[in-house]
Parts: C-alpha cells; sequence; structure tokens
C-alpha cells in the first residue's frame, strides 16, 4: 500500500507537513526533520483492531512524522 497513489500523493506529504520534526526523537532528540511516515500501531495490528479494515493503513491519527534513523531503529525493535 506504500507504492499506491493516495499513500504517496496524501497522506504521507499531510504527515510530513504535519509533523515537520520527527516525533519518535530516540535518536536525534526530536531536531531532526521528518522524511518518514511512521504507523504508531503497526499497520497489520491496527487494521485488525479495526475489523480488517484497510482504509485504516491510511489513518492519520496513526502516523506520526519520524527521520530516518529513529524510524530505521523503532522498525528494527519491532514496532
Amino acid at each position: 500500500m506504500y507504492d499506491c497513489s493516495h499513500w504517496r500523493d496524501r497522506t504521507r506529504p499531510f504527515v510530513l507537513e504535519r509533523d515537520p520534526l520527527c516525533k519518535l526523537a530516540t535518536l536525534c532528540g526530536g531536531n531532526a526533520p521528518s522524511t518518514e511516515a511512521d504507523h504508531i500501531i503497526p499497520a497489520v495490528k491496527y487494521i485488525a483492531q479495526h475489523g480488517g479494515d484497510y482504509r485504516k493503513f491510511f489513518d492519520p491519527s496513526n502516523l506520526q512524522g519520524a527521520c530516518k534513523p529513529c524510524h530505521t531503529a523503532k522498525t528494527a525493535r519491532g514496532g
């Protein structure tokens, strides 16, 4: 779903504009620009929590801006 136009053209740009600085702040202290749109609750789990509604993949309330290093670290931890 990351390759679809809804993500590329609407959701991701919205999140990066809304959260210009990294919300994860684990490595950067929240001072780095957001370059990634991070699912707060992993997308698969969040969709399952909502009865399999795949539209929840794009739910901005479950997304936050993150810098690449912090996002990579979170993903490596399984988050």
